[in-house]
């Protein structure tokens, strides 16, 4: 009885299925973008792209984070700045009823009517400014005297 091989044939099956395994590597390393997959391309490699990985989605996330922030706060600048021109009209309007040589009664009457309407656009202010369902302005205990 004799049993006969074909180390040839053998022998080519073993480096076609090494080329193989080498191919399907190289797919996958085309595929994905990235030169380390696994352990089996060099396990300090993939140790040290991992680490990267997590540094570059941390980055990732503060650069949007700081994006969220600077809309905030341009948000809370506009509301303010509106604040600010109201707060410098009702201060002109302060000093136009303190000037008792040319203001009579119904003068007096129009300037109060306009400070209670500034007064209540920046209570709306206040209450309407913004971002992400959070308040942006939080202003507490402000009194206002009449003009009378």
């Amino acid at each position: 009885m004799k049993i006969r091989s074909n180390a040839t044939s053998l022998n080519t099956l073993r480096h076609s299925e090494n080329n193989l395994k080498k191919v399907r590597s190289s797919i996958e390393k085309l595929s994905s973008g990235t030169r380390i997959n696994s352990a089996a391309d060099g396990p300090a490699s993939l140790i040290a792209s991992e680490r990267m990985r997590g540094q570059i989605a941390g980055l990732r996330q503060a650069h949007l984070n700081n994006a969220s922030a600077v809309a905030m706060f341009q948000t809370a600048e506009g509301a303010l700045s509106e604040f600010s021109n109201i707060l410098l009209h009702l201060k002109q309007l302060s000093v136009h009823a303190a000037n008792e040589a040319v203001n009579d009664d119904s003068m007096l009457a129009a300037d109060q009517q306009e400070v209670d309407n500034l007064i209540s656009t920046l209570d709306r202010i206040v209450e309407t400014a913004r971002f992400n369902g959070n308040k942006t302005i939080h202003i507490r205990n402000i009194f206002f005297k009449e003009l009378k």
